[in-house]
């Protein structure tokens, strides 16, 4: 389990498996303008988050790959047979 609560908060918002603009993640509950560089510091600690260039083309978007999200942070082993 992470312990840095702005960490977590953004695990949190990103474990839907669902694209998030960096404009969300940028909001104050979520670490501000450092949000950004708390995902890299996710990254770091072996989470994948994948990031694309958001449709409006000004900023980027961010999700979690649920899959490894799961069994990184919970100690679950996905079922791919489903």
């Amino acid at each position: 389990m992470i312990k840095d609560t702005t960490h977590q908060r953004i695990l949190d918002l990103l474990s839907d498996g669902q694209w998030h603009h960096s404009n969300e993640i940028c909001q104050g509950w979520l670490g501000g303008r450092q949000g950004i560089s708390r995902i890299c510091e996710l990254r770091q600690k072996g989470f994948k988050i994948e990031d694309r260039k958001a449709d409006n083309k000004k900023g980027n978007e961010y999700r979690i790959l649920k899959e490894l999200y799961q069994e990184k942070l919970l100690n679950i082993k996905p079922n791919y047979n489903i």
